[in-house]
């Protein structure tokens, strides 16, 4: 195997989740997450495609790392492969979400996707609409993009990554994708943030672009924002509440999400290859 487990991490909060440090024969570090009993009592794992990430985005400490490598299909599978053998379970929930931006490496990823038999998939993805139409016809069960904003000039701040392209190419890319792969399921993360991404206004725009989406049946994760060393911070109950109510209001599909792991940092947004002491 190209990993070994160096340091393991047990999280006191959620007793079931536990973050992984793996290091490679050639130095390459990357960390794991895994979910016991997660949903319906599965076993789910989130796993990396890349060391590190170039995207930068300011709610993110993955893009804080100075290193960046792509992983290939082997290094990425093998991820599955020794926590699996490690704790002597099967994991029925593979989430492509952890560190890297998976559509950067889609030659890589297809392969891995090809070669996870029997799992559930969940690709979680900022959504590059050049390489969204790649992933047709491939086993993926959930499609999770991370809009976090409604509008292009807001989202671009946020994802700086994002200036490349408009939200607009990016919903008539899922749109041809879902046309080709209607078994997948489509859903928008949101992360609120405090007077950057709450507004009325933005709420408004949100509810607009879901409706213009209705073809893509999309759900919309309210998500729950872990703090990292950014000067972002996470927007009140009261603020999240009123985003789902609305949302519900209209037609669509919400519900509220947070990450597990938290006091471990390993929650989304919070891998960063930390040497543990």
């Amino acid at each position: 195997m190209y990993w070994n487990i160096r340091h393991i991490k047990k999280s006191e909060e959620d007793p079931d989740v536990k973050k992984y440090l793996l290091y490679h024969s050639d130095n390459k570090i990357v960390e794991v997450v895994l979910m016991k009993n997660f949903r319906r009592g599965k076993n789910s794992i989130c796993i990396s495609t890349h060391v590190g990430c170039p995207l930068n985005c300011l709610f993110c400490q993955t893009g804080k790392e100075e290193s960046y490598y792509k992983l290939n299909a082997k290094e990425i599978l093998e991820q599955i492969d020794i926590i699996e053998d490690y704790e002597g379970i099967n994991i029925e929930i593979v989430g492509f979400a952890g560190m890297g931006e998976p559509l950067l490496n889609i030659k890589e990823l297809k392969k891995s996707i090809k070669n996870i038999d029997d799992k559930t998939i969940h690709l979680f993805t900022i959504g590059k609409p050049s390489k969204i139409d790649c992933l047709t016809k491939f086993s993926i069960d959930d499609l999770l993009i991370s809009l976090h904003a409604p509008s292009d000039n807001l989202r671009r701040k946020l994802i700086p990554y994002s200036k490349r392209y408009k939200i607009n190419d990016l919903i008539n890319s899922l749109k041809s994708f879902k046309n080709n792969s209607p078994e997948t399921s489509i859903f928008f993360e949101y992360l609120l943030f405090k007077d950057m991404n709450d507004s009325n206004e933005d709420l408004d725009n949100l509810i607009y672009l879901c409706k213009n989406s209705k073809t893509l049946d999309p759900k919309v994760h309210l998500k729950y924002y872990n703090e990292t060393e950014s000067s972002l911070h996470r927007s009140s109950f009261e603020k999240y509440l009123h985003f789902l109510n609305h949302l519900r209001k209209n037609g669509i599909e919400c519900e509220l999400t947070a990450s597990l792991g938290k006091d471990i940092e390993a929650g989304c947004g919070q891998l960063k290859k930390q040497v543990y002491g």
